[in-house]
């Protein structure tokens, strides 16, 4: 009878499918994982390029070129990575997805996107002078921080817009992906989804302190700000959601 019990505790704890089934379920997906790959190559190269002086003159740059965006290109690669490790973990387990859980998955993917985007393109766009223009993405805005010597700025920053998005996308990846119906609440997601928009708080904070002190500087908004608003956004639709989708 011990022996009985023994078999079956075994027998329902090593219940994972098939390693050769686990592969032919993943590889149906590389297609999309190689598109995104493709997408974000685009990105970098193509759309949102970096720009960089040329020719400079006691520090001013005379010509602007535009280069391959690497820290762009190399987040979003990390990014479609860290998803496609979390759906391979899935299959992995034996987890099978809901078909709302599989739409806040995509959704993710975007919001992936708009964040990486969102923090390595310009959010502000300054000219000097009438002609002397300057193009600063959130990492540009951090590092003149740390270099300014505003550390106490600088932290409160990197928490607020940088670790705490990051964290959270990644516990709604396992609610997602590796989570079942067992009822349990997430405590990490519950915890950081009491912080939202107080990262777009501080950047607006950023924002006006810089503006206020230009000098003679103009100073306007860029398209980065709108892509990290919009992740914010879609991390607030993810989260709502997550309790009426649940996996199997």
């Amino acid at each position: 009878m011990k022996n009985f019990k023994k078999n079956k505790i075994m027998d329902t704890t090593l219940s994972y499918p098939p390693l050769s089934k686990v592969k032919i379920s993943f590889v149906w997906y590389l297609p999309l994982f190689c598109l995104g790959l493709t997408g974000a190559y685009i990105l970098a190269s193509t759309v949102f390029p970096v720009t960089s002086g040329k020719d400079k003159i006691l520090g001013f740059a005379l010509l602007q070129e535009q280069t391959f965006n690497q820290p762009l290109f190399v987040h979003l690669t990390a990014g479609i990575f860290f998803i496609a490790l979390a759906h391979l973990i899935t299959r992995i387990i034996g987890v099978k997805m809901s078909t709302g859980n599989a739409i806040l998955a995509l959704l993710l993917t975007v919001n992936i996107f708009c964040f990486v985007i969102g923090i390595n393109i310009p959010m502000l766009n300054t000219t000097k002078l009438w002609i002397i223009k300057e193009h600063l993405s959130l990492t540009q805005v951090l590092s003149n921080l740390k270099v300014k010597g505003e550390i106490q700025l600088y932290y409160i920053m990197l928490i607020f817009t940088f670790i705490i998005p990051v964290l959270k996308m990644i516990a709604m990846a396992y609610d997602i992906f590796l989570s079942k119906a067992d009822g349990r609440k997430n405590l990490v997601l519950s915890l950081l989804s009491k912080w939202a928009m107080l990262d777009v708080m501080i950047v607006g904070v950023i924002v006006s302190t810089m503006k206020s002190g230009s000098g003679f500087a103009e100073m306007t908004t860029g398209t980065g700000l709108t892509f990290f608003i919009s992740s914010i956004l879609l991390s607030l639709v993810i989260s709502s959601c997550l309790p009426y989708t649940k996996n199997s």
